[in-house]
C-alpha cells in the first residue's frame, strides 16, 4: 500500500466517523423536533379548550345579564300594577 492510498484511507476512515456523529446528531435533532411538534399540539389543544371553555362563560354571562333584563321589567312592572292599585282605590 502506497503512502498515498494510507493517507487516503485514513481520510476515508475520518470521513467516516464524521458522518457517523452526523447521524447520530441528525437522529437527535428530530427527537427533539418531534417532542417540540408533540408540544405545540398539545399546546394549541389547551388553547382550542379554554377558547371552548371561554365561550361557555361568555353564553353563561349573556345568560345571567337576560335573567337580570327580565327581573328589572318583571319588577318594573309589579311596582307600576301596584302603584296601579292603589290609584283605583
Amino acid at each position: 500500500m502506497t503512502r498515498q492510498e494510507k493517507i487516503n484511507n485514513e481520510f476515508q476512515r475520518q470521513i467516516d466517523m464524521q458522518n457517523a456523529r452526523i447521524d447520530k446528531i441528525d437522529v437527535k435533532l428530530d427527537s427533539v423536533i418531534k417532542s417540540l411538534e408533540d408540544f405545540k399540539a398539545e399546546m394549541r389543544n389547551k388553547d382550542d379548550q379554554r377558547a371552548a371553555e371561554m365561550s361557555e362563560i361568555r353564553a353563561s354571562l349573556q345568560n345571567i345579564q337576560l335573567s337580570g333584563r327580565n327581573l328589572n321589567i318583571v319588577t318594573l312592572i309589579g311596582i307600576a300594577a301596584m302603584v296601579v292599585a292603589i290609584l283605583l282605590k
